[in-house]
């Protein structure tokens, strides 16, 4: 987490929910090269999705399992003209509208709703979590820096565009106390993938009386979304069909899988299953220990989010189930986000601008071939950038802030404690039920 000296209190928020970016003020050089990049990043996936539909593309995927669905056609089979589905039932159902329309237009409108909705979200994530004092490098500098992100992502109309989205609206809903806002967009991530519910995990511990059962209200509806649409037995067949593939899923290794085992592999070292688990587990607890501690350091909530969010997208990425090389962009927002207030801090920002760089490059996977070819060992690049990183954040918050009992007690005395002494961050920035 991020030394003391780097954070605000409750008493010196912007008066505007938008800091240094109010909506009324002169727009910066930084904004308007970030708006212009966002909208010819729309135009160029717009342009590949209609002229060129069938590839390098994963709509075909969501389109013919939603087909497969309507069909009463099982949704986990390996079909041969079309890569497998790995994702929800519900996902199947909810994507129906756009996979009834011609390919090339229902992927257009897939690609362009993704992005607005993580550019949306990450203008959330800044006004709500991320510019938590005055005087922050303005909201075009980091738009411009989480677009180049996002554009590997969006480009092969993957689910990570609209995972960002909804993860950083979720977490920016949570930071102005609007729960069932909130909870929607978790649920909705969660519905989608199973790995995001790490993070929502993380999020509700720390709400654990306004969000939790909201959250599990908000799931239960969107993974009943089939019943509405089929009978009861394809249902229960299918989401059984979803268990067994995602159990699968953990036991074969993806060409594309870029994680901490990708880096035992090019020293041959080779780690018990279990013992592996157990290293998924513990540092799970890390995040969400990072995210509580934060936040009762700080006294503010938002800094709390943005902590722990940094903190799981490095375990996401390191020791998290299905990393590949495309879900790398997931980090790129919150790494440049610290490179950007680093340097404006007079901090060293060398470290994890070295990440970024290297991310940045290697989530081409032309890229990462071309170096392969000389050097079989890249394949790790990935995860040891975000190692990297993680440690950097872990070197920055031990500058200032040392172990004390409470943090020693663990995640449920700080979380308890933080209730009681923290005021709510619905003061400051809003509150809705």
């Amino acid at each position: 987490m991020l030394p003391d000296r780097f954070v605000s209190s409750h008493s010196r928020l912007p008066s505007h929910p938008d800091g240094p970016s109010h909506p009324t003020a002169p727009r910066t050089r930084a904004e308007i090269l970030a708006h212009i990049l966002w909208c010819g990043l729309a135009l160029a996936v717009a342009v590949k999705a209609i002229v060129s539909p069938d590839r390098h593309t994963v709509w075909p995927v969501f389109a013919t399992a939603s087909d497969h669905w309507r069909a009463g056609k099982p949704l986990y089979v390996d079909y041969l003209d079309v890569d497998m589905y790995r994702y929800s039932p519900s996902f199947a159902v909810v994507v129906t509208p756009l996979a009834l329309l011609p390919m090339r237009f229902g992927g257009c409108l897939w690609g362009l709703g993704s992005l607005a909705l993580s550019y949306v979200g990450l203008r959330a994530l800044y006004r709500d979590v991320l510019a938590d004092r005055p005087g922050l490098p303005d909201r075009g500098v980091f738009l411009l820096v989480a677009a180049v992100g996002v554009g590997p992502m969006v480009w092969n109309l993957q689910s990570n565009t609209l995972l960002l989205g909804l993860l950083t609206l979720g977490t920016a809903a949570t930071a102005r106390q609007r729960w069932w806002s909130a909870a929607w967009f978790l649920a909705a991530a969660v519905s989608i993938k199973v790995w995001p519910l790490a993070w929502a995990a993380v999020v509700v511990v720390g709400q654990l009386r306004s969000l939790g059962w909201r959250l599990a209200v908000a799931l239960a509806g969107l993974l009943a979304i089939p019943a509405l649409t089929a009978p009861p037995e394809q249902v229960a067949q299918s989401y059984k069909d979803w268990w067994y593939i995602l159990g699968v899923g953990e036991g074969y290794r993806w060409p594309g899988y870029r994680d901490l085992l990708t880096i035992l592999q090019q020293i041959d070292l080779t780690v018990n299953p279990h013992v592996y688990r157990v290293a998924q587990v513990a540092a799970g607890f890390g995040v969400l220990l990072a995210a509580l501690s934060a936040t009762r350091q700080t006294g503010d909530v938002r800094r709390g989010l943005g902590v722990g969010l940094g903190a799981w997208l490095c375990w996401q990425l390191i020791l998290g189930p299905g990393s590949e090389r495309n879900t790398y962009g997931l980090i790129v927002p919150l790494i440049g986000w610290e490179v950007i207030r680093a340097r404006q801090d007079g901090r060293s920002w060398w470290w994890p601008g070295t990440a970024l760089a290297v991310i940045l490059l290697f989530t081409s996977g032309d890229v990462e071939r071309s170096v392969c070819q000389w050097l079989p060992a890249a394949k790790a690049t990935l995860p040891m950038a975000v190692l990297g990183f993680a440690a950097w954040l872990l070197h920055e918050g031990l500058q200032t802030t040392r172990p004390t009992a409470s943090i020693i007690l663990g995640p449920w005395a700080v979380r308890r404690r933080a209730g009681r002494e923290m005021p709510r961050v619905g003061d400051s920035v809003g509150k809705s039920s």
